[in-house]
């Protein structure tokens, strides 16, 4: 992340350029696609197989989100950096951490994303980028609710044995 919270974001971003900023997105993703990885493989140890499919699948689409912003900026003829991936966390010692980190983080790729926009908007970037920000601000709008959606319920039945192993086959059959 380039910065913890939303002030930190507002006050650091105007000293950014577009590539900046995207290449701070781009790999946001990717440590986004470890980070469900890691939460993936904590599940598979607890015997959660729908649980760690889902999780899964985030890592998949964190990692295509990142090819999406990194193929924007080869056509553009901008340079990609990569960041080095640190402190990935991949143990937990309750289902219900897990939950809240998922939520956390789902909360500062929301504030990064709607940064961008912001940023877009107050700097009059060219069209096509502000379609590319405004779709991944739509994007990730969109995957906060449901993350929040399927966490909610998650979150219900995390304590309950039967219920959650219910909702984990659940979880796979509707894969």
């Amino acid at each position: 992340y380039i910065c913890d919270t939303n002030s930190q974001l507002k006050q650091n971003i105007m000293n950014f350029t577009i590539g900046d900023l995207i290449n701070a997105q781009l790999n946001t993703e990717l440590w986004s696609s470890y980070f469900y990885l890691g939460m993936s493989m904590n599940a598979e140890k607890r015997g959660l197989k729908g649980l760690a499919h889902w999780l899964n699948k985030e890592s998949v689409e964190r990692h295509s989100r990142a090819q999406t912003l990194i193929s924007y900026m080869v056509a553009k003829g901008e340079e990609v950096f990569f960041y080095p991936i640190e402190n990935i966390p991949y143990e937990w010692d309750t289902l219900s951490e897990i939950i809240e980190r998922i939520i956390e983080h789902e909360n500062k790729i929301s504030i990064l994303t709607d940064s961008m926009v912001s940023f877009g908007k107050e700097t009059k970037v060219e069209k096509e980028f502000m379609e590319l920000l405004m779709d991944f601000s739509a994007k990730q709008k969109i995957k906060e609710e449901d993350t929040i959606q399927f966490i909610d319920s998650f979150r219900n039945i995390a304590e309950d044995k039967n219920a959650l192993s219910i909702f984990d086959e659940n979880l796979i059959s509707n894969s």
